[in-house]
């Protein structure tokens, strides 16, 4: 658990909190996925304002989908911070993500951070991969 300005950076650990992320992101639109281990929850006075989940994979660790309710925020870096040293902390040496062709607020803000490796495109979504030092 992480606190900044306010707001707590939470691992999911039961199926309450997983429960309440899903809750959120369908409240928000965001296309009903299956989440699981690692999934990342940001909170504020106890009502949840943003998710970074992990996408079930026998292959891989994959990242998303990232949202956040609240705009302008520094919680969509603050969860990518908590989702990495939590990754780290557990061995895991990378995760992959995907970000729709579309999204260039995204894309941009991934191609300016320069830690994403872009590794490949399929299906209007381009695949990055992140190692972890």
């Amino acid at each position: 658990m992480t606190y900044f300005q306010g707001t707590e950076y939470v691992v999911a650990s039961n199926s309450g909190q997983y429960r309440d992320c899903h809750n959120f992101l369908r409240s928000n639109k965001v296309k009903d996925v299956n989440l699981t281990w690692p999934t990342i929850m940001a909170k504020r006075e106890d009502e949840v304002v943003g998710v970074m989940g992990t996408l079930k994979s026998d292959k891989a660790v994959i990242a998303g989908p990232v949202y956040v309710s609240i705009p302008n925020s520094m919680v969509p870096f603050r969860l990518i911070e908590t989702y990495e040293r939590f990754l780290k902390s557990q061995g895991i040496k990378k995760f992959i993500f995907s970000v729709d062709t579309d999204n260039h607020k995204w894309l941009n803000m991934i191609e300016r951070a320069g830690v994403y490796k872009r590794t490949g495109l399929k299906n209007h979504s381009i695949w990055f991969e992140r190692e972890l030092q």
